[in-house]
């Protein structure tokens, strides 16, 4: 072990259980789609 970080232990044991995991894949799954998604044609940049 190179280093310990006292109190990290409980916040990695509740991110094991399924609701939160499942919350973090879908909140994930919405930012990249949101960031992905097309925009309108008035909304783009002209190009420089």
């Amino acid at each position: 072990m190179l280093f310990s970080v006292p109190g990290l232990a409980q916040p990695l044991n509740t991110m094991n259980n399924p609701y939160v995991l499942g919350s973090i894949t879908i909140a994930a799954t919405a930012l990249v789609t949101w960031a992905f998604w097309p925009r309108k044609a008035e909304q783009r940049r002209p190009p420089a």
